[in-house]
């Protein structure tokens, strides 16, 4: 009987311990890497090459939450948009039905709920928007739409209209803070 028991607990140890360097591991897998080129403004350019160069396939909230609001989760735009992510209000109302929730706007301002609306709208919904206008789903394609709309974004791919400087600041200040 007491062989048993320390058959046993030898069982559960090895379980626990293998768990726990299988968790360390797919954690570090999982982690985004920086890019490994000198090079990055080539890669600005060559969005396609992005996802080669080691750049995560998320967007980085953290990031996000620094230019659009500075972190101030209870930040106005000039134009209405709210919170931490400056989402505007049909943006917030066509994602919490999309997820499932049902946040009042003057909920914006809660800073978990607004990350999670950010987040959903920049790494779920706008990427299926992408697809759906069959344009590549890529960094630079997310936050211009994320930035300057998603219908915009497709009226430049159809048009070659300019993409205005305040989207491509937008970009350029996503990738220092990113790549520093």
């Amino acid at each position: 009987m007491k062989e048993e028991k320390t058959n046993w607990l030898v069982v559960i140890v090895f379980v626990l311990v293998f768990s726990a360097i299988f968790s360390y591991v797919f954690h570090k897998a999982m982690q985004p890497r920086k890019i490994t080129t000198k090079d990055t403004k080539s890669i600005e350019h060559n969005t396609e090459s992005w996802e080669s160069e080691g750049i995560p396939a998320i967007i980085d909230m953290k990031i996000i939450t620094i230019i659009e609001s500075s972190n101030n989760p209870n930040a106005v735009s000039p134009v209405g948009a709210r919170g931490l992510c400056q989402i505007m209000q049909g943006t917030w109302k066509e994602c919490n039905e999309k997820l499932g929730y049902n946040w009042g706007w003057d909920e914006a301002f809660d800073k978990e709920k607004n990350l999670i609306i950010g987040t959903y709208y920049i790494n779920k919904r706008i990427p299926q928007m992408l697809k759906y206008y069959k344009i590549e789903d890529n960094y630079k394609n997310r936050l211009m739409a994320y930035n300057w709309g998603i219908g915009n974004v497709k009226f430049y791919y159809e048009n070659k209209k300019d993409i205005p400087i305040e989207t491509q600041n937008y970009i350029k200040k996503y990738n220092k803070i990113y790549y520093n």
